[in-house]
């Protein structure tokens, strides 16, 4: 045998023995993972009843994999089913993304709605969900960099947000927290936010049937809706603010996208906030604008 070629059969014996041990550690990883994650669904089984059919762990990325999860509430006749659940962590970033998660609505918990889903014509919802966030919790800081749901036939919204002063979130709801809640929240400040949302059904559905219960066309109940949100706005003392009322119009007249970013020129406590009664004012202090 020459020398080359025991090389090469040392380094394919050392490849093959590397995946072995690398497939061992992953089968342990994922056979541990599935032991933690039957611990926590025994502690729900009060509550729900919850199945899955297979857990995969990424070494390197710091994620897990749950296919085939199924949660059956307490009161509901059929489980919600969710393809794919995955779950992240890098650093401060945690993750967690849910794929195909279908809904029966035609349970007795629902029973109260069931009149209003029939008439929108949703017995079911179909929808993806993504959520991404930081706590810093030595710095008090909140983020929630997406909060994403995709529901078919009915719409897309998405938030991102960032919070200071927030160190109570952190340390969980102990009794000290509960007692001085409102006080807490109202500490909290707001640095930043943008929601949006991209209509795939649902705002149609309940224009049509608002339409048809007042007896008029969806183009006239548009227009008189637009007409209220620049009445409930005025008066509007500078031009950002009429930019956002008249955008915030637009999406009355045609509400198929829009997004509002919010960006105090400084952190803005709640409590404030929940203080201001005017647009105008509100603009200001969180530097609003409207995009549709």
């Amino acid at each position: 045998m020459t020398r080359n070629r025991k090389i090469v059969l040392s380094v394919a014996a050392a490849v093959v023995l590397a995946a072995a041990a690398a497939a061992g550690v992953q089968v342990r990883a994922n056979a541990r993972a599935a032991r933690q994650i039957d611990g926590e669904i025994a502690k729900l089984s009060a509550f729900a009843r919850v199945t899955y059919e297979d857990v995969w762990v990424s070494l390197f990325s710091r994620s897990v994999q749950i296919s085939g999860l199924s949660v059956q509430p307490a009161g509901f006749t059929s489980p919600v089913s969710i393809k794919v659940a995955r779950f992240g962590q890098s650093g401060q970033t945690k993750s967690v993304e849910l794929e195909d998660v279908s809904v029966d609505f035609n349970q007795p918990l629902l029973q109260q709605a069931r009149p209003v889903l029939d008439k929108l014509g949703y017995r079911a919802v179909n929808a993806d969900a993504r959520l991404v966030w930081r706590m810093d919790e030595a710095a008090g800081v909140l983020e929630v960099k997406t909060l994403l749901v995709d529901a078919e036939d009915v719409a897309e919204a998405e938030l991102s947000l960032a919070l200071e002063n927030a160190h109570f979130l952190a340390g969980g709801m102990n009794l000290g927290n509960l007692l001085f809640l409102k006080q807490l929240v109202n500490n909290m400040e707001l640095a930043g936010l943008a929601l949006s949302y991209t209509d795939k059904g649902l705002l149609r559905r309940l224009e049509r049937w608002e339409a048809e219960r007042l007896g008029v066309s969806v183009q006239k109940l548009r227009e008189d809706r637009a007409r209220q949100v620049l009445l409930h706005g005025a008066p509007v003392m500078d031009g950002e603010a009429e930019g956002a009322l008249a955008a915030l119009a637009d999406f009355a007249r045609e509400p198929d996208f829009i997004r509002i970013e919010f960006s105090p020129p400084r952190p803005v406590t709640l409590g404030r906030l929940d203080a201001i009664t005017d647009f105008a004012q509100w603009v200001d202090a969180l530097g609003v604008e409207v995009h549709t």
